[in-house]
């Protein structure tokens, strides 16, 4: 009931804040494997219309990813697995917004620590968005290579590298850290981020499970320097709940004028939705 009381309370506010000239938008999801659910998440994403969306979990490997077709926005980074199946993050942009690449591959080790990075010109200062993915606990004992302190030493080493006081660093992405327990490795991560003038934001719960909900979800920043709300999206596409950060007051340099992305409904795509709708299973969760 808590939760819906949330969900209600900002979706009044987020209206206006979207409908902001000046608001920059970054949306962040695990969507769980992306290659069917493309037109799903363009649907989602054009009630929004954010300027960068991030992806958890692609389930692609690097030949297909660049192989996705989302309309109005473009493919900016990515890494994907080459050995392991699953896992993966992506950061797309709109067409119109300027960045430049951050190669940081060469950290990355599947499972153990997945990552991605861009760096967006803004009217005043310089936006470095980063994704990050890190597999369950379950999952990684399956491997001999599973290690939370590679994971947060890596992590060091590529904030070392990317920190500047000029640039703004937004980190977000599915740590599989519960940041709701304080018993849990989230206060030793917390610590190392918070080193780097870097501060959770996210405080509604972003998973749940039949007898509980955790915050494995989150998104870091300065907020000396940006203002920013934040707000849970529910758009059923995956069974993780999707995260929408607005930072106040961004203007950007863009390219071009930005496309628009309409649903084409034609004979295809009325029975395509109806053999969509024969597979749901129609059940009503409820979260307490």
């Amino acid at each position: 009931m808590i939760y819906n009381s949330i969900i209600t309370k900002n979706r009044q506010y987020l209206r206006p804040q979207i409908n902001g000239k000046t608001n920059f938008m970054i949306f962040q999801q695990n969507i769980r494997g992306i290659t069917h659910k493309t037109e799903e998440l363009s649907f989602s994403l054009s009630e929004i219309n954010p300027q960068v969306f991030c992806i958890a979990e692609t389930h692609l490997r690097p030949e297909e990813i660049n192989l996705i077709n989302l309309g109005q926005y473009t493919l900016g980074a990515q890494y994907s697995r080459w050995h392991f199946r699953q896992g993966g993050v992506s950061i797309f942009t709109l067409n119109n917004i300027v960045f430049d690449v951050i190669d940081l591959n060469q950290f990355c080790r599947e499972k153990d620590f997945e990552i991605c990075a861009l760096k967006i010109q803004l009217m005043s200062t310089y936006l470095l968005v980063l994704c990050i993915y890190r597999s369950t606990d379950l999952e990684i004992y399956r491997s001999p290579s599973g290690d939370f302190s590679y994971f947060l030493t890596q992590l060091e080493i590529v904030l070392n590298k990317l920190y500047k006081i000029s640039v703004n660093i937004i980190l977000c992405g599915d740590f599989n850290v519960n940041f709701s327990d304080s018993t849990s490795r989230a206060p030793v991560l917390e610590s190392l981020l918070h080193s780097f003038y870097l501060e959770s934001i996210v405080e509604f719960p972003t998973s749940f499970m039949p007898t509980s909900q955790t915050i494995i979800y989150n998104i870091f920043l300065d907020k000396k320097t940006l203002k920013s709300q934040v707000y849970p999206h529910i758009n059923g596409i995956s069974d993780h709940d999707a995260q929408l950060i607005i930072l106040l007051d961004l203007t950007y340099y863009f390219s071009k004028s930005p496309s628009l992305c309409r649903r084409v409904i034609d004979d295809y795509s009325v029975q395509k939705f109806i053999e969509l709708l024969s597979h749901e299973s129609w059940e009503v969760c409820i979260f307490k």
